[in-house]
């Protein structure tokens, strides 16, 4: 059974270049084989299907989330310290010493006006970062690699009906 499986394989492997030309999906792509016949398991081939494309796999734990959800109120630690942006996200920026080549991680934050859903914020610091990059490596001395939110604060009291709705409001605040 093992020498069937890899032979299964292996023929799979060799067709997923043609079918990523082809314009298929990785969903469509085993869909479609699977009307052929068996194929191998559903991990094997995304696995497969990853390192001949390069496709990336996506690691955030907000992936299952659709990206129209932002971060509810409740998540979001209210704070009486001056912040002139109605919110303030924090970042922790992994990355590199210059000099020493060790790994380190430095603590960064960001105001906005806007509440914005975990992945648009830390896109939206990633981009600053990459316009920066030529500073970091001068001033501090830090190179960095990857983003990730840390906590977000809020200014305290309830957003102004500028913000969102009625229903929006009882709903962030988990009241109906």
């Amino acid at each position: 059974m093992a020498i069937a499986s890899g032979i299964m394989r292996a023929v799979v492997r060799s067709v997923i270049p043609k079918m990523f030309a082809g314009g298929y999906s990785a969903n469509s792509a085993l869909n479609y084989l699977k009307t052929l016949g068996p194929v191998i398991r559903r991990k094997t081939f995304l696995a497969d299907w990853r390192e001949i494309t390069g496709a990336k796999k996506v690691e955030a734990a907000f992936r299952f989330a659709p990206r129209k959800y932002r971060l509810n109120y409740q998540m979001m630690a209210p704070t009486e310290t001056f912040q002139q942006e109605k919110y303030k996200y924090v970042f922790r920026i992994h990355g590199r010493n210059v000099k020493t080549g060790e790994l380190a991680a430095r603590t960064m934050s960001m105001g906005d006006s806007a509440r914005l859903s975990p992945d648009e914020a830390e896109e939206q610091y990633a981009n600053i970062l990459a316009d920066e990059v030529k500073r970091y490596k001068d001033d501090l001395n830090f190179e960095p690699d990857s983003v990730e939110l840390y906590s977000v604060y809020r200014k305290k009291g309830l957003p102004g009906e500028e913000d969102m709705t009625e229903a929006e409001r009882k709903r962030w605040m988990g009241e109906g």
